[in-house]
């Protein structure tokens, strides 16, 4: 992976799909663990849009609803489409 005595050594996290994840935290290897955290941190505050999305639904509070789905765009909108253009 990479060079962990060097601090200023990077991680592609490329090399570490999300598919390989559960068989790294068996083998108890730490980059995988550090990984399940991140996915965490990343899945969180799109959980608690959507959840958010489907109670203001089901309340019928259909402003909420609407600005839920505009978080929601951005947050993806932010994820998917931006490092794109950016070339990352």
């Amino acid at each position: 992976l990479a060079n962990f005595q060097d601090y200023n050594a990077t991680l592609n996290s490329s090399i570490v799909p999300l598919s390989r994840i559960p068989a790294g935290l068996v083998s108890l290897d730490a980059i995988y663990y550090i990984s399940l955290g991140l996915w965490i941190l990343i899945f969180t505050p799109i959980t608690v849009v959507v959840v958010a999305t489907v109670f203001y639904a089901k309340e019928r509070n259909y402003l909420y609803v609407a600005m839920s789905l505009i978080v929601l765009m951005n947050i993806f909108i932010a994820m998917l489409i931006i490092p794109g253009l950016l070339g990352k």
